[in-house]
């Protein structure tokens, strides 16, 4: 697993880039089951970070777009795993198709 130690952009697999601005992901392109391992890479990255300095922490897909259940079965185990450790993760941003994978799966909140 790579180390992130600074905001911008950290991992990148096209068509996914993935960027850190503080506690906060942001995702840019096509999130499906080839740009999983990207995704879910920074989500343990930030899980991190928040748990480190005891904050929440946020999944901003306003740039992104979840292609199939792959990124919803990572955001849902992530969101798990976070309250696990003591913070929450909560996603902003889900609109268009995103919005309706997430409606499609009876998710509404992580």
């Amino acid at each position: 697993m790579n180390a992130v130690v600074a905001s911008g952009p950290v991992h990148r697999l096209n068509p996914l880039t993935v960027r850190f601005d503080g506690l906060r992901l942001v995702p840019d392109g096509s999130i499906e089951a080839r740009t999983a391992s990207t995704l879910r890479e920074a989500v343990d990255d930030l899980i991190g970070r928040g748990v480190a300095v005891r904050q929440h922490v946020v999944v901003d897909l306003d740039h992104a777009e979840l292609r199939d259940g792959t990124g919803l079965a990572i955001l849902l185990h992530a969101a798990s795993r976070a309250r696990r450790l003591g913070i929450n993760l909560a996603v902003s941003g889900n609109a268009g198709a995103s919005d309706r994978v997430l409606r499609r799966a009876g998710v509404s909140r992580l």
